[in-house]
């Protein structure tokens, strides 16, 4: 019984690691744009991804609360777009789920996980940065 369990384990890692959801490489104009987290007092930003699947930009990453911090729930998440001399070409907000985070490791809700879909990138866009502020 415990070799199947086992077994069926390897398998699924396996399979699962050649699984690639539909993501091809990004674009040439969009594979060196530099890609910044940057965080709050109660909201720590990782750095996010971006992917390019059947036509279309997915930004997407996650964000931890900071240890002490009070609540999550008002804080919010802004991307911005800039070209190469660091004019803003666009600005919009996304929501991070879930709302509320824990400080502690062993919660399940002590990260959380934000997604924006783009049909198309700004044109000229060498940086992205995703923003926290309460």
């Amino acid at each position: 019984m415990k070799f199947q369990i086992i077994l069926f384990t390897l398998v699924a890692v396996l399979l699962g690691g050649c699984a690639d959801l539909g993501f091809t490489s990004l674009p040439e104009a969009a594979s060196h744009i530099e890609l910044v987290g940057l965080s709050s007092p109660k909201i720590n930003v990782h750095p996010p991804e971006l992917r390019f699947k059947a036509s279309k930009f997915e930004l997407s990453g996650g964000v931890a609360k900071v240890f002490g911090a009070d609540t999550t729930e008002h804080t919010r998440l802004t991307v911005s777009f800039y070209d190469q001399t660091g004019q803003k070409l666009q600005r919009t907000e996304v929501d991070f789920s879930p709302r509320r985070l824990e400080s502690y490791r062993r919660s399940i809700y002590h990260r959380g996980l934000y997604k924006l879909s783009l049909d198309e990138l700004p044109l000229g866009t060498t940086r992205i940065e995703v923003r926290a502020h309460e």
